[in-house]
């Protein structure tokens, strides 16, 4: 539910398995980030999304994600 398993549209075997090894390596990153952050991964998963609707620049989404979550893993 996190990390969006049960969005796959993929018909193929192959495709399937891909998006669900994409969502669990994501859950693994999320839950890492997490407990360095001493939180759960909702509240850090929620706290990533904050700033977003401030930058509107042009900045995507995931970029604007990796840079956060990486500012909290090293803080």
């Amino acid at each position: 539910q996190t990390t969006g398993v049960q969005r796959c549209q993929c018909r193929k075997q192959r495709a399937q398995r891909k998006h669900i090894t994409a969502s669990l390596l994501a859950w693994a990153h999320l839950h890492q980030a997490a407990m360095l952050a001493k939180t759960t991964v909702y509240a850090f998963k929620q706290g990533l999304l904050d700033d977003y609707p401030a930058n509107s620049s042009g900045i995507q989404l995931s970029q604007l994600l990796l840079r956060k979550s990486y500012q909290q893993m090293s803080a």
